[in-house]
């Protein structure tokens, strides 16, 4: 007897395996899209591209294909279970394959821990030979892709911001720096100094006082910004603000001068040792910069801040002669610690909660399952697996 409950199973069934069906017939048409569209001669001939990372267009279509597909068959009840086990070891044991090969890339986020890669483009090459701490930022062309700088050790102050938290507020930091007006761009020199931001990629004609073109590259430009302000250096004074909305407003106006003074949400009190060692000038010296660790010298002459254009992310603790000290958030996005004068040893340092309660949960995880698979087939051969 066929029951309401075992139609409405059926039907779920029925559904489930006709929309496996329209994701496939999906991921095949896009693979076949990318392959006739972009074939691997095209992407060499892209300036700036991801000519090194080309294979990846292909593998990840090739990964949903074979993905949906094994999913499709794992839940068809014409194919045997013998089949569908083999498609789990499979799936499983491929996965793991591809994150082994893959983890170099994982790791590139390390610039300080690996060789970049070199590059024939004349502009790459320009940007790799200079050793100083800098970012550059790319519009108005389609060359250097974005987050494509990691590979070469090059720091792009672009990058896919997405506007999701706890990126929002750098992606309404960029729209205030850089944005289009109709068929023209608009830089705020300002903020871009403040940026860090040393060099310009672009297509376009940069006529601001303060860029110079230093080379060309077919249609893209390069231009040098001698205006720019170092990755961290000193203010002498702080302006409190009631909101980020409000130090939006004064950032897009250009109501601020960088090297003088800076935008705070809330009171700061001076940190660090008092009266130790006294300085006779200000100065600040990275003594280290990698992705999670960051280690600054600094001296003041008088009570002041140790600006640093990284953003302000959750997860950074600073460590000022080594006891912990607060991290203020400066104009709108950056991190900014109070000093006292004196000399001052700075340290950031990132250490994420959630990553290390994922890892916890994780080893946990994998433990539970081994101790489960050990009771649970410990006297059962490998042949059955397959059965």
């Amino acid at each position: 007897m066929i029951t309401k409950n075992s139609k409405r199973l059926q039907l779920t069934k029925s559904t489930f395996r006709r929309g496996l069906i329209i994701l496939l017939i999906v991921a095949v048409s896009s693979a076949l899209y990318f392959l006739i569209n972009y074939p691997l001669e095209k992407f060499s001939k892209m300036a700036l591209s991801i000519a090194n990372y080309k294979a990846l267009w292909y593998r990840d279509a090739l990964i949903t294909v074979i993905s949906i597909t094994s999913v499709f068959l794992i839940f068809e009840s014409s194919v045997s279970k013998r089949i569908k086990k083999i498609i789990v070891f499979l799936v499983i044991f491929f996965s793991l394959l591809i994150y082994t090969w893959e983890s170099e890339f994982h790791n590139a986020n390390l610039p300080t821990d690996i060789y970049p890669q070199k590059s024939e483009n004349k502009i790459v090459s320009y940007l790799q030979n200079d050793q100083s701490l800098f970012r550059y930022l790319r519009f108005g062309t389609k060359s250097l892709m974005p987050n494509r700088g990691i590979l070469y050790n090059i720091t792009d102050a672009g990058g896919y911001g997405g506007g999701i938290l706890p990126l929002k507020r750098y992606v309404e930091f960029m729209q205030k720096a850089v944005f289009l007006k109709g068929s023209k761009f608009f830089i705020n020199l300002e903020l871009l100094n403040m940026l860090n931001v040393k060099y310009v990629v672009s297509d376009l004609a940069i006529k601001l006082s303060g860029y110079k073109k230093v080379i060309t590259e077919g249609k893209t430009n390069l231009y040098l910004n001698s205006n720019y302000l170092p990755r961290s250096y000193l203010v002498d004074n702080a302006v409190l603000l009631k909101s980020n909305g409000e130090v939006l407003k004064y950032l897009s106006k250009g109501l601020i001068n960088s090297k003088k003074e800076l935008f705070l949400e809330e009171k700061a009190e001076y940190q660090g040792r008092r009266g130790k060692k006294k300085v006779e000038n200000d100065f600040v010296n990275i003594k280290r910069y990698s992705s999670n660790l960051i280690e600054i010298e600094a001296g003041l002459t008088k009570n002041g801040f140790l600006f640093l254009s990284d953003s302000f992310y959750p997860g950074w603790k600073v460590y000022i002669d080594d006891e912990q000290g607060k991290i203020l958030r400066a104009n709108n996005n950056f991190r900014a610690v109070a000093l006292n004068k004196g000399f001052h040893k700075v340290k950031f340092t990132y250490m994420p909660v959630l990553f290390y309660t994922g890892l916890a949960i994780s080893c946990i995880t994998v433990i539970s399952f081994l101790v489960f698979f050990l009771l649970k087939f410990r006297n059962l051969s490998v042949r059955f697996f397959f059965e």
